[in-house]
């Protein structure tokens, strides 16, 4: 990893260099906050009133869990290969595991823009999106041009153009079925607080 210089998403350190974005990492953390309201508020709704303090507590820690694992978000990038941190996964995957590295697409949001991350395309056939690399519509010029290196350096085909791959069907039935599953919570909400209210 000798000869890394770093940038605002590539950090080396010692035998490894991790590849991150900050906003990637604080949207992460606003999951965290997000998954502890909608614990407390469902819950607190329709619970027995003994039982609120409890479900706030656990409610407290599966947030604060959650925040940290949000700051660790990272493509850990090894002699012998990389490590793929997500928010509720792990990846180890040595450089003879990975077939490619490409464009891909993360959407946040109904009606959101399509933002650029790293996929990596594995021999076994999964696709792994490092969410971690996210940094806005396109990529991090100086992350783009540290995964090409890598790429070439370890024998990896990559495609990698810093722009968002186009959206195929199953993204856009995924962008769908999220906006139903946020009105869906949005709702039990409402339902819990207005039985609550009553």
């Amino acid at each position: 990893m000798a000869g890394v210089t770093s940038s605002r998403g590539v950090r080396p350190g010692g035998d490894r260099v991790v590849v991150a974005h900050w906003g990637a990492r604080f949207m992460a953390a606003f999951l965290g906050a997000g998954v502890t309201w909608v614990w407390f508020a469902i819950l607190s709704a329709i619970a027995p009133h003994s039982w609120i303090s409890l479900f706030v507590g656990v409610g407290t820690a599966v947030g604060v869990c959650v925040i940290l694992r949000g700051a660790l978000l990272g493509l850990v990038v090894r002699a012998d290969g990389v490590t793929v941190r997500q928010l509720f996964r792990t990846t180890k995957l040595s450089w003879p595991d990975i077939a490619r590295f490409s464009d891909g697409l993360v959407i946040l949001g109904e009606g959101s823009d399509e933002h650029w991350v790293l996929r990596i395309d594995c021999r076994d056939g999964r696709r792994l999106q490092v969410f971690a690399t996210f940094h806005g519509n396109v990529g991090d010029p100086d992350t783009v041009e540290y995964l090409r290196s890598v790429a070439a350096e370890h024998s990896v085909a990559e495609s990698l153009t810093g722009k968002p791959a186009a959206p195929g069907v199953r993204s856009r039935r995924r962008k769908w079925v999220r906006g139903l599953g946020v009105s869906a919570i949005g709702i039990v909400v409402m339902v819990a607080f207005f039985l609550r209210a009553r």
